[in-house]
């Protein structure tokens, strides 16, 4: 049944048949918001225009496919050449090749092994699609057609591009239901009607017989005996034309007398209660009223629901508020950095400075001072420094001794 009514399956468009075998169509109501198969179809135009629950199409070549409303994903495998217009909350794409989508979807369409694809904005219509998308929940969303995940990027064999974007929807695909949206969908095989005593013909129409007796045949004329039925007066003498037989008394048997005159009636026998009374309406206004009076009840999940909104309200407010303090901790942590970085520039530029200023006065001494060349050298050196540890006191005995030298010439 699924298969007749809610899939296309094994059609080939491209041979020689008319171009109504080529066109596969369902028209508004035929299928219902159930999950739709369209597979290994050629050549064809599918067009689905109804509101569905998913849609799954694989193996299709060089066919145009319209489907109306889509609630959930459309799902499309191995598919090459295709032209698609559809509205749905998300196109999936496996291993498919050149097809082009004019599509409306909610959230972002995914990429897979594919390549050669072509994305576009929705441009079908016919009588009856806004309803079909409002039963599939997607008026009133953004369409974003143009949002592509691209998985394909992990298989570095597939040409590129493996999709491309055109905001020109092409001309608008428009269907005609006004007078196909007035018959009715052909519902499904109703079982044989149930015939109480089915009876064969033979051929020439002369004899019949019944299959459920004694396979034997009757002649005309001749009067049919069933012997699995009680008799006409044995049932007469069941059911009664006044219907004052007691209920819970045995059935009158083939050897009873339907004239026997009846038992006389106990007056205390519960079970052979004579007045119009129902003895179970007390019993059934009890439970009646025992229904109505848990119907009025409030459910538990109401109120745990009210209170797990309301504690997520408060984790909330909470979260807001710890946000906020570590916000405004951070700000005020981050002004004292940049204070103390200025202050710090501030006061490496003075020093700067004030050694500058002292060395150019030390070049400018060590100019004056020219006669005694191991005067500057001695300047430029700081005896006192004690480098690794090493013994440089014959070092610093020799530089001085140089400028003493250099002081006294006669010496």
């Amino acid at each position: 049944m699924f298969a007749k009514y809610y899939s296309f399956t094994n059609v080939d468009g491209s041979g020689d048949g008319s171009e109504e075998s080529k066109v596969l169509t369902k028209w508004p109501g035929d299928v219902g918001g159930q999950e739709f198969h369209i597979k290994n179809v050629k050549s064809c135009e599918v067009r689905v225009l109804d509101h569905i629950d998913r849609l799954i199409a694989e193996d299709l070549e060089g066919c145009r496919v319209f489907v109306g409303a889509c609630e959930e994903s459309a799902v499309l495998r191995r598919c090459r050449d295709c032209e698609v217009t559809i509205a749905c909350k998300q196109i999936r794409l496996t291993d498919c090749v050149g097809c082009t989508f004019r599509a409306f979807v909610k959230s972002d369409s995914n990429l897979e092994d594919s390549h050669g694809i072509t994305f576009a904005p929705f441009n079908g219509h016919y009588e009856g699609i806004e309803a079909h998308m409002e039963a599939a929940k997607l008026l009133g969303f953004e369409n974003k057609w143009g949002n592509i995940m691209d998985f394909s990027k992990a298989n570095a064999e597939l040409p590129t591009p493996h999709f491309t974007k055109s905001s020109d929807a092409g001309e608008q695909w428009t269907v005609e239901v006004s007078s196909a949206a007035t018959a009715e969908a052909e519902p499904p095989a109703a079982p044989a009607p149930f015939v109480e005593d089915p009876v064969l013909v033979d051929e020439e129409g002369d004899n019949e017989f019944d299959p459920f007796g004694d396979d034997q045949m009757l002649g005309n004329g001749e009067e049919e005996v069933d012997h699995n039925r009680q008799s006409s007066t044995e049932f007469d003498a069941f059911a009664g034309a006044d219907n004052d037989m007691d209920p819970f008394a045995a059935p009158p048997t083939a050897s009873s007398d339907v004239n026997e005159p009846e038992a006389e009636v106990d007056p205390a026998d519960p079970f052979l209660e004579t007045s119009e009374e129902d003895p179970f309406a007390a019993a059934v206004a009890e439970e009646e009223e025992a229904e109505q009076g848990e119907e009025e009840e409030p459910d538990f999940r109401i109120e745990w629901g009210k209170k797990h909104r309301e504690e997520m309200r408060e984790k909330d407010a909470a979260n807001d508020a710890a946000r906020a303090a570590i916000r405004e901790k951070a700000e005020e942590e981050l002004e004292d950095f940049y204070a103390q970085r200025t202050n710090n520039i501030a006061i490496r530029s003075a020093n700067n400075r004030k050694d500058e200023q002292e060395f150019l006065a030390s070049l400018a001494a060590a100019k004056a001072n020219a006669e005694n060349p191991w005067a500057r050298v001695t300047s430029l050196i700081d005896l006192k420094a004690d480098v690794d540890k090493t013994d440089l006191s014959r070092m610093r005995n020799v530089l001085l001794q140089l400028k003493a030298a250099a002081f006294n010439p006669g010496s």
